[in-house]
C-alpha cells in the first residue's frame, strides 16, 4: 500500500490509519510526515543546486553557462571555394538564365549551370558563412550570412566578391545573448563576430539573464 504526495510516493509505513488512533493524533502524525518530507525535498533541491555551482581553491566561482563562439573576419568573407564541394544540407534555390543557385544551409552558394538540363554542371561555390536565404537582381546576389546582409557581385559566378555588406540587417541567430537563460560570458565584439554558443563551465561569469 502507498499514498502520494505531489509526484513522491511513500511506502505503507508512512500511512496512518483511518481508524484506530483519536482524530487528533492522527492529524498530528500526517503533519510531522509532511513536515520531515517537505524538509527531505528542500535538502534534495538545495544540494543540486550546489552541484550546478560550485568553488574552486582560488575562491572563483564555478558554474554552468553558456560561451559564445566567435568567427573571424576572415572565416566570414565571402570568396569562392576550390575544389567544388558537394551539395549536403541542401536549402532554398534561385533559378536565372541557364544558371541553377543553391544554398547550402549555413555555408554558402552552389552555382549550377542546367544550360543542358540532362547534363548539369556545378560551376562555383560561393562560401558564405551562415547563409540561409537568397534572392539576384541583376548581377547582384543577396544573401544573409548570419545576421548580415552581403551583395555579391556574379557578373563572373567562379570569381564572385563582396561589394557590400550591412551589419544586423536581420536577427535569424541571437548573437548577444544564449539560447536559454542563465549565466553566460559577456560578448566582446573585438574578439570576433558570434556565430552559436556552446554550453561549458564558466569561472566568475558576469553575464545572466
Amino acid at each position: 500500500m502507498t499514498f502520494s504526495i505531489g509526484i513522491l510516493k511513500y511506502p505503507d509505513f508512512f500511512c496512518v490509519p483511518t481508524q484506530g488512533p483519536a482524530p487528533v493524533l492522527r492529524l498530528y502524525i500526517r503533519r510531522l510526515i509532511l513536515t520531515t518530507m517537505s524538509k527531505l525535498c528542500y535538502f534534495l533541491i538545495s544540494a543540486g543546486m550546489l552541484l550546478a555551482v560550485s568553488c574552486n581553491n582560488k575562491g572563483d566561482k564555478e558554474v554552468m553557462g553558456w560561451a559564445p563562439v566567435y568567427a573571424s573576419a576572415e572565416d566570414i568573407t565571402v570568396q569562392n571555394e576550390s575544389p567544388l564541394p558537394p551539395i549536403e544540407n541542401a536549402g532554398k534555390i534561385y533559378i536565372r538564365g541557364d544558371y541553377f543557385y543553391q544554398v547550402e544551409n549555413g555555408k554558402g552558394i552552389h552555382v549550377i549551370d542546367v544550360s543542358n538540363k540532362e547534363q548539369p554542371v556545378q560551376q562555383a561555390f560561393i562560401r558564405v558563412a551562415g547563409a540561409q536565404e537568397l534572392s539576384i537582381r541583376g548581377n547582384n546576389l543577396y544573401v544573409n550570412s548570419f545576421n548580415d546582409l552581403v551583395v555579391i557581385d556574379i557578373s563572373d559566378v567562379q570569381n564572385s566578391r563582396e561589394v557590400h555588406r550591412m551589419k544586423n540587417t536581420f536577427h535569424m541567430f541571437n548573437s548577444t545573448t544564449p539560447p536559454q537563460s542563465g549565466y553566460f560570458e559577456c560578448v566582446d565584439e573585438s574578439r570576433g563576430t558570434v556565430v552559436s554558443w556552446q554550453q561549458k563551465m564558466l569561472v566568475n561569469p558576469k553575464c545572466r539573464y
